[in-house]
């Protein structure tokens, strides 16, 4: 145990850069952050926001699906609230912010395939989802 609570002490020193990136949905959305990646330390609780725009002029329904690369980085990277959670409908030319909260799990100081990792990237794509009418 003590082991392993010095690795983690560790490894919350090491800062991990995160670049996120949201790709296009349907032609109708576009969504993207315009900050810098987060550099953050393994363990802390982070909340990044991405802005979205529907420039149709109809209302559009979505729903985002994420991926965490490199794949093996993917089962410490925890979400607490995400905006992929639910479906998210915007209006004609409605702008919204959409937040994500997440930390990156200390055990991944204890996964030595991991060690040469800096970088861990979230990506989303957005899936359009049937309404009324359509």
């Amino acid at each position: 145990i003590l082991e392993k609570l010095r690795a983690a002490t560790q490894a919350r020193s090491r800062p991990i850069p995160r670049e996120y990136v949201l790709g296009e949905w349907c032609y109708y959305w576009r969504a993207a952050r315009d900050s810098k990646p987060v550099k953050a330390k393994i363990g802390t609780v982070e909340t990044v926001v991405f802005k979205a725009h529907n420039f149709s002029d109809k209302a559009v329904t979505g729903q985002a699906m994420f991926n965490v690369t490199p794949e093996l980085t993917g089962i410490y990277f925890n979400k607490i609230e995400c905006f992929c959670f639910t479906e998210q409908t915007l209006k004609p030319g409605e702008t919204v912010d959409m937040p994500v909260t997440f930390f990156v799990d200390p055990d991944i100081a204890s996964n030595s395939d991991l060690n040469t990792i800096r970088d861990i990237t979230l990506s989303y794509t957005f899936y359009a989802v049937p309404s009324e009418g359509s």
